[in-house]
């Protein structure tokens, strides 16, 4: 079983934690899940970009590297530990349209915004997508059409198509 784990959230109020808490129990419900590995194994990626620490990109990873990658919990330049490091950072930024992105160390800035406003279930598509990049995992910046069908868009939205009502009770109310 992958663990998820929040190793730190700035910015956050008390209810935010508590929201931040209910998206990461998601997160490892929804990767953990049959439903889940499934549609990874099964989707049709057209961008599966994955940036080595050294720099060097590869392409052409099948869905089994993607799926073992997201499940061995190895963000760039580390082991396979089976634990998702959540780093977070809540931000505020004027005129940004973005719901957040992903730095240099791995921390995932999300606008204050999207979540204090999106259900916990959003967060944690936002967050596995985010945490992608953490992992190595790219994509174009420029809407094209392959960028929807990346790595971290689709796993997002797979993470969100996998958690079902159920098991988002469970996760919640636990």
């Amino acid at each position: 079983m992958t663990l998820v784990q929040i190793v730190s959230i700035a910015n956050a109020n008390a209810w935010q934690a508590a929201k931040a808490e209910e998206a990461r129990k998601l997160i490892e419900a929804g990767i953990n899940s049959k439903k889940f590995q499934s549609a990874v194994l099964g989707a049709r990626f057209l961008d599966v970009s994955f940036e080595n620490p050294d720099g060097t990109v590869l392409s052409g990873l099948s869905n089994q590297q993607v799926l073992d990658l997201i499940l061995f919990g190895t963000e760039r330049g580390t082991r396979a530990d089976y634990i998702i490091q959540l780093h977070l950072v809540l931000y505020s930024k004027l005129w940004s349209s973005a719901l957040g992105w992903t730095d240099e160390h791995g921390h995932i800035h999300t606008h204050h915004e999207f979540f204090n406003r999106a259900d916990p279930i959003e967060i944690a598509g936002h967050w596995l997508h985010e945490w992608t990049h953490a992992a190595g995992f790219r994509h174009d910046y420029g809407r094209t059409a392959r960028r929807d069908w990346s790595v971290p868009y689709l796993i997002g939205e797979l993470l969100l198509d996998s958690v079902t009502p159920t098991v988002q009770s469970a996760a919640t109310s636990v």
